[in-house]
């Protein structure tokens, strides 16, 4: 089984050093959260540490823009 987590758990942490800190602690994959900042990136800095993407979550005043 696969363990994943969200990635977005706190803004106090920049997003890299969070994803550094969910790969040093066994975790398979994260969630994503839908973020303006991050949006072009988010993706490879995740692959880059070898994770998966398990899922993104969509925000909702912009789920039809999918």
């Amino acid at each position: 089984m696969k363990r994943c987590m969200f990635a977005d758990f706190t803004f106090k942490i920049p997003f890299e050093e969070r994803i550094r800190l969910i790969k040093e602690n066994g975790f398979d994959g994260v969630m994503l959260g839908f973020s303006d900042g991050l949006k072009y990136t988010q993706y490879d800095i995740v692959r880059n540490f070898g994770l998966e993407i398990e899922n993104v979550h969509s925000q909702f005043d912009r789920m039809n823009a999918l």
